[in-house]
């Protein structure tokens, strides 16, 4: 049954959410009450859906009465009133740069790849097609103002006739784009990194004034129907100032004050801007919506609200909010625009890209659903609902399941939902998990987890057993996938019971990923159950894989390669790899007359120059004077130009008869002149640690970070075909490191740079740095969540470990040891992995 809510009703909202409403401030949960009733959202009335329409949607446009939605490179018209389609055009293979639609009454512009299509608004038929030469990257107007390509180019065209009026080449990049009576605002940056502002008429292009601003941010806001430039004057409180900027003038307004911690998107209403609850919001307040004057830079009014606006829309008087509480799905806020003033609260939004109100209607378009919710009518609160049929629709949904890669929002979302019904929910969570997909399963866990709900683990625990889908296999983010989901939810809850489950994944062979059984590993020792305890130890018992030392590689199928012959008719074969740490570094294998190759590669000492190709280039031979045994080869380009060059005597040298050439040691930091840099009985050749200094751990510290190496990379490693790969370790002290099957080279931090030199970057050798301590921030890792631990047990250890494969590529895990034998202080301790977490990804 549907409830009719007058917006004069806010007795009802307050009584449902104790929430008072009032002009000013519009909503305070519990004002005047020290201890205010906690925020219920399901308590509220709830949203009723008009209509639907499955459309995915990368943008949209409302213009009363039709929505265009664009995907792909689909562009389709919807009636506002009931969602029916009205036009759909194809415009190509995808929309260029992320330029926005730009809809006028009698038409539609739109940028598809390098063309821009103005279609009639009434049936989508094409009125203009322009080929730009280049992706339009922002979009203004009217007049149609577009910016190409990376802010490098103005192209104006008129909508009416199609015709490009306009071109105009920009000297420096354009960082953002305004048009305002007729004229182009654009900011641009110069060589320097300073900013200016340039005006120019939008019908032409002709450049009318040009600036240099200090200390200003590359963006241009409005505020009402004025253009502002956004500055940051130095105040010791991050305070910033927006300039009105004349745009036939380019003369800029005293400046207006704005609290650095503000927020204000592009597609929001003029002048509104929300901030985070300050010290004086009412209990409950999650943000505050605050309307400015765009003359004197001063609030018109403030409205706290129990949730975080994510979308607002203003419509005939009355602001919209779409808003995201602290749990459960969103809220939809309806304020009076001119005093703020709460006029009604109802539960349910969905989660979307985009929001929008036109007539009796407010307009959410998700990932693959467009749909329109009534802003007059609402339905019963849902905690008049069953909460078991409440959990079955959350759970229940599939959406999410196709795309791995794109789970986190969907699992974001059912998360939230399922933390709004409370630990009463957690019965029926678990009665699902049998049956969820892999969205809804990592979900499940989740909340169970975090509800410290026991029950929940014996279903998650089955779920290892079942043919889950693979894991995604880059690292950031196996979090979104159920086995990493399920084995997190078993470190909090597992025991006993759910070890051999979890145990089945370490064992040999198992056919999980390395980083599903290094999870799994993780979770037996986060357990502390005795059965737990004791599959670590069994693992840890376990004789290492046979190691691999020096193992000089082979040219990969289809990689360009370039034949040489020599004056003997021997035939050499030269390819590229990047074992010892550049891509570009050149190898030399000999071929027999059937094109096997006759003995292992030999490393040139030559690496390919930047932009040059193994495919274009000529091997020329010639003989060295004064040794005719030896052959000189040299690689040129089409040009004529040298590109590399080495002597065939000198590439073979190996003057202490170890089994490495002279050129590989000198890349590895080994010594040429002695056959056992290490001295411990091993030619470098055969020795998988070639320059280890202790056979054993001499302190705590050491102990840990070789434990930590072994068990990170044992995993890894367990692969017999696995390629062979070189690893460097930049550490003070060089252990016999175990774990990897293939070399490990030991270099300190001033070694490892000029090793990083020599190789160009090192991007084809990981570098391995291991510390005791919390990880350095790189950057957030959105499917991998964080660590729901703040502090450690006595018998743990906290270290980071990084993993770094050239300059721009880095790995940063955060790692939890535990002593197994920390209750046996007469004993050795012995370390395990209990928690890994990727915290940084560059």
């Amino acid at each position: 049954m549907r409830t009719h809510l007058p917006f004069s009703l806010l007795s009802l909202t307050v009584a449902l959410a104790g929430i008072a409403g009032g002009s000013g401030s519009a909503l305070a949960a519990g004002a005047g009450h020290e201890t205010a009733p906690p925020f219920d959202p399901r308590s509220l009335p709830t949203v009723v859906k008009t209509w639907s329409r499955k459309l995915p949607m990368d943008s949209m446009a409302v213009r009363p009465p039709v929505i265009y939605v664009a995907s792909g490179g689909r562009l389709s018209a919807v009636a506002v009133r009931n969602g029916e389609l009205v036009w759909s055009r194809d415009l190509g293979e995808g929309r260029c740069c992320g330029a926005e639609l730009l809809a006028t009454d009698s038409a539609i512009v739109a940028p598809a790849d390098e063309s821009l299509f103005i279609l009639n608004a009434a049936d989508g038929t094409t009125r203009a097609e322009l080929d730009l030469g280049s992706g339009a990257s922002a979009l203004a107007g009217p007049p149609v103002v577009a910016l190409l390509g990376r802010g490098n180019e103005l192209v104006a065209v008129n909508p009416d006739s199609g015709l490009v009026t306009g071109r105009l080449p920009l000297g420096e990049p354009a960082e953002d784009l305004a048009v305002q009576d007729g004229y182009v605002v654009l900011s641009l940056t110069t060589d320097s990194d300073k900013l200016l502002l340039a005006g120019y008429r939008a019908d032409d292009l002709r450049p009318i004034w040009r600036t240099e601003v200090a200390d200003a941010l590359p963006g241009l806001e409005r505020i009402g129907k004025q253009i502002f430039l956004v500055r940051a004057p130095g105040a010791p409180d991050g305070t910033t100032e927006a300039l009105a900027v004349d745009p036939a003038s380019g003369h800029l307004g005293g400046p207006l004050p704005m609290s650095a911690a503000a927020r204000s998107e592009p597609d929001w209403p003029a002048g509104m801007q929300s901030l985070p609850a300050g010290g004086d919001s009412p209990p409950g307040t999650i943000e505050r919506l605050r309307r400015i004057d765009p003359a004197t830079g001063k609030p018109l009014w403030t409205a706290y609200l129990p949730c975080s606006v994510q979308g607002l829309a203003n419509q005939s008087g009355t602001l919209y909010a779409s808003c995201a509480p602290a749990a459960g799905r969103g809220l939809l806020v309806a304020l009076a625009w001119a005093s703020g003033e709460v006029r009604q609260l109802a539960y349910g939004l969905p989660r979307g890209k985009a929001f929008a109100a036109a007539g009796e209607l407010v307009l959410v378009g998700g990932d693959d659903e467009l749909a329109a919710f009534s802003t007059t009518h609402f339905g019963p609160p849902e905690v008049a609902g069953s909460l078991a049929d409440e959990v079955r629709r959350i759970l229940l949904d599939p959406r999410g399941d196709d795309a791995p890669a794109e789970r986190g929002a969907w699992i974001e979302g059912r998360l939230r939902e399922l933390e709004a019904l409370g630990p009463a929910a957690y019965p029926f969570v678990a009665r699902w998990v049998p049956r969820l997909g892999p969205t809804s399963l990592a979900a499940a866990a989740d909340v169970l987890a975090a509800g410290a709900y026991r029950a929940g683990a014996a279903p998650l625990a089955r779920r290892l057993a079942d043919t889950l889908e693979e894991p995604q296999r880059w690292p950031g983010w196996e979090g979104w996938n159920p086995q990493f989901a399920i084995l997190r939810a078993l470190a909090v809850l597992g025991g006993d019971a759910e070890a051999p489950a979890v145990a089945a994944l370490v064992e040999p062979g198992h056919p999980a990923t390395p980083a599903v059984r290094r999870e799994a590993l993780a979770t037996l020792a986060a357990m502390r159950s005795p059965a737990a305890d004791q599959a670590v130890r069994g693992f840890l018992a376990r004789p290492l894989a046979e190691r691999v030392a020096w193992s000089p590689p082979e040219p990969a199928a289809g990689a360009p390669r370039l034949i040489a012959t020599l004056a003997d008719g021997r035939r050499l074969l030269i390819f590229e790899h990047g074992y010892l740490g550049n891509p570009a570094d050149l190898w030399v294998a000999e071929l027999s007359r059937d094109g096997r190759l006759v003995a292992a590669a030999l490393f040139s000492g030559q690496a390919l120059p930047v932009g040059e190709d193994l495919e274009t280039l000529s091997a020329q031979v010639a003989a060295v004077a004064g040794d005719p045994a030896d052959s000189r080869v040299e690689l040129r380009n089409g040009r004529g130009s040298l590109c590399a060059a080495f002597s065939m005597t000198r590439i073979a040298r190996d003057s202490d008869g170890d089994g490495l050439t002279d050129l590989v040691e000198q890349r590895l930091r080994l010594d040429p002149a002695s056959p056992d840099t290490d001295r411990d009985g091993l030619p470098d050749a055969v020795d998988p640690a070639p320059n280890a200094r202790l056979r054993e751990p001499i302190n705590v510290d050491q102990e840990i970070t070789a434990a930590l190496f072994s068990q990170f990379f044992r995993f890894e490693e367990d692969d017999p075909a696995a390629s062979p790969e070189i690893a460097v370790v930049v550490s003070d002290f060089a252990l016999e490191w175990r774990g990897r099957r293939h070399l490990t080279i030991t270099l300190d931090a001033r070694e490892a740079e000029r090793f990083l030199d020599d190789a160009a970057g090192g991007g084809g050798v990981p570098m391995v740095t291991i510390r005791r301590g919390e990880p350095d921030s790189v950057s957030p890792v959105s499917g991998d969540p964080p660590s729901r631990r703040s502090t450690l047990a006595a018998d743990e250890e906290v270290y980071n470990l990084s993993i770094g494969r050239g300059i721009a590529h880095r790995q940063l895990y955060r790692a939890v040891m535990r002593n197994l034998n920390a209750a046996q202080p007469a004993g050795r301790a012995q370390w395990v992995l209990s928690e890994l977490r990727l915290v940084g990804l560059r």
